[in-house]
């Protein structure tokens, strides 16, 4: 018998990507976050049995992306956020379209990529209070499981809820890269 209340890797995968769909997803496609149109993006299940989703919005001029990853293995929820200056600009998203993603990924582009709760905090990391806000830590009884997994919606609520502080944020540490979208592949 164990001290520490378990959970299987997959439900626990289950579960992370319940509270993203019910409780990020709505506020992220309230500030206008829509499927990434690139060609290589993925939402949903992914090949080693965790979940995946690419968010894209439009602002001033600039494409801000949204990774987000629920691994089977770890208790996370891992969101990071990437801007663009796209050139030329666009007025809507949909003309990127059938291009592929993979050059917004890969360094040199992925360089400015900020993970939400652990990248944007100043200081030595031992005193980053706020870095375990996406993960659902361990639990000795059921009940104080379920307890974590409502505090860990609400923080993804309030955060994505609020994401255009994270992308002030994101403007104070980084500097948006230039790319010239139309040289990518189709």
């Amino acid at each position: 018998m164990s001290i520490i209340y378990k959970v299987s890797d997959s439900e626990l995968a289950n579960i992370r990507n319940n509270v993203f769909l019910s409780k990020g997803l709505l506020e992220l496609e309230k500030k206008r976050f829509v499927s990434s149109p690139f060609s290589t993006s993925w939402s949903g299940r992914d090949s080693h049995n965790g979940f995946s989703y690419e968010m894209a919005r439009l602002s001033k001029g600039f494409i801000q992306i949204l990774e987000i990853y629920i691994n089977r293995g770890d208790r996370w929820i891992q969101v990071y956020l990437n801007i663009f200056k796209l050139n030329p600009g666009v007025s809507l998203i949909n003309e990127l379209k059938e291009i592929s993603g993979i050059p917004f990924a890969i360094p040199p582009n992925s360089k400015n990529k900020m993970r939400l709760r652990c990248d944007d905090f100043r200081g030595p990391p031992i005193l980053n209070l706020n870095a375990s806000d996406y993960k659902i830590k361990r639990s000795f009884t059921k009940k104080g499981f379920e307890k974590k997994v409502g505090r860990l919606g609400e923080n993804i609520k309030r955060d994505f809820k609020n994401i255009d502080v994270f992308v002030e944020k994101w403007f104070a540490i980084y500097k948006p890269i230039e790319v010239y979208w139309q040289t990518f592949d189709k």
